[in-house]
């Protein structure tokens, strides 16, 4: 009797094990699959569109989005948005109570304290001219913002918010300045005064001088993060009302934040200077020969003006070190081919292009590769092949004419600016500079 029950015996344990192994595979994949995982362009989904859905990359990046605002404020971070905010979409399409709605919208019209700036309202109450809604329409189908003040705070794979608020606007800058032929916005912090007073001193200053063809006219302004302290404030401010050429705006001031500085710069020039043919970008510390810069740019054919024009590679994405970058945030082992050493040109009419498409590209922190790689890529923009006339490693006097831009800080700016101001009164008028004696064309 015994031996009869023990071929059943073993048969019903096994059974049992073989039930407990498929619940926890089951258990297993549905965690997984209700994870929000990043999403990057060659991982894209389709998610639901419409009313309630205006973002395409839909709950997920909610949830990552207030998971972010929840860890920033656990740590004591004042974010520039209300607790309720991101989760309105979900009042709506679940419960559709517009009680509670009503009571949201309320809440969402109530001053606000923004990153230790000052008192503002709901960028939808602010800026009513985007959403082009009624007060309640606006507050029905929301369309959140979350800018970080820190790093570690970024929605992980999903694509920034641009930051369309500004501290210091500048709005007028580009119409009070006629005849503009390029708009530079140059990426600064605002402890970097000596660093701005050598931009303004050397190759800002271009417009002021007679080159004949190779005279350009240039505005440049200088774009910077919140103020982290009353010092930092009055610093800005007062740099503000002196010069008028400084564009603060209301996003964190941090180095692995540069991608929400430039998208801030790019949205800025396309609100205020869309008229203006070339936008450049260029950091801080950078040496240009604007006047050379401009007469190649000029001589480009219309191909090449319909790309990046700039110091281009492909770059490998470092997993250690200072440029760190996880692989949840970036899972390629290379980026795209992108522009490198902090100066390009595109044509400005190209901006929108690159603002529309990080609606749709998630979040990286490494900003070049981002904005002239990721966001190029998806945009459909090239880049045409400047390197060689990007001067490395040291700025040397035979090269003049040859080169447009030197990265090294050896040699101080206004010395190497008085140089290229020399070279240019010399030759501008009998032999202008050109980096094209035979032409150009895309390779």
């Amino acid at each position: 009797m015994i031996l009869s029950k023990r071929p059943l015996g073993r048969l019903l344990l096994g059974a049992l094990f073989l039930f407990l192994t498929l619940k926890l595979v089951y258990d297993l994949v549905t965690l997984r699959s209700n994870v929000p995982t990043p999403l990057y362009p060659m991982q894209q989904q389709h998610l639901p569109q419409g009313e309630g859905h205006e973002v395409s990359w839909g709950a997920k990046c909610e949830v990552l989005g207030n998971r972010a605002k929840e860890h920033s404020q656990r740590k004591g971070n004042i974010t520039t948005k209300i607790e309720l905010e991101a989760t309105v979409k979900t009042i709506v399409e679940d419960q559709g109570n517009t009680g509670v709605i009503e009571d949201v919208a309320k809440r969402k019209e109530t001053k606000i304290r923004v990153g230790g700036e000052k008192n503002i309202k709901n960028d939808a109450v602010q800026h009513p001219e985007d959403t082009g809604k009624t007060s309640r329409q606006k507050y029905t189908q929301p369309s959140p913002t979350f800018i970080p003040d820190q790093p570690d705070t970024s929605p992980l794979g999903c694509p920034p918010d641009i930051p369309k608020r500004f501290l210091i606007e500048e709005a007028d800058y580009c119409h009070q300045r006629p005849g503009l032929q390029i708009i530079a916005y140059v990426h600064s912090s605002i402890d970097r005064v000596s660093q701005r007073n050598l931009t303004r001193t050397t190759w800002a200053t271009a417009s002021a001088y007679d080159m004949g063809q190779n005279s350009v006219n240039i505005g440049v302004v200088f774009m910077v993060g919140r103020a982290k302290n009353s010092h930092q404030r009055q610093i800005i401010q007062e740099e503000s009302q002196r010069y008028h050429d400084i564009v603060q705006g209301d996003y964190g001031d941090h180095y692995r934040l540069l991608t929400y500085k430039g998208l801030a710069g790019l949205y800025w020039i396309s609100r205020h200077c869309a008229h203006v043919p070339w936008t450049l970008h260029s950091d801080d510390d950078t040496h240009i020969d604007i006047f050379l810069y401009h007469r190649a740019l000029k001589e480009l054919d219309d191909e090449a003006k319909k790309m990046f024009i700039c110091s281009h590679m492909y770059g490998p994405v470092l997993r250690s070190g200072r440029w760190k970058v996880r692989y949840e945030e970036y899972p390629q082992d290379k980026y795209p081919l992108y522009c490198s050493g902090g100066v390009w040109f595109l044509q400005t009419k190209l901006v929108p292009k690159l603002l529309e498409a990080s609606k749709s590209v998630p979040f990286l922190w490494v900003d070049d590769a981002y904005i002239t790689g990721v966001l190029a890529q998806k945009a459909r923009l090239k880049q045409f092949p400047f390197q060689k006339y990007y001067g490395k490693p040291e700025p040397k006097l035979e090269k003049l004419g040859k080169e447009v831009a030197w990265f090294v800080k050896s040699v101080p700016r206004w010395v190497w600016w008085n140089e290229i101001v020399k070279y240019h009164r010399k030759y501008s008028m009998h032999n202008p500079a050109t980096l094209f004696p035979h032409g150009n064309h895309v390779r």
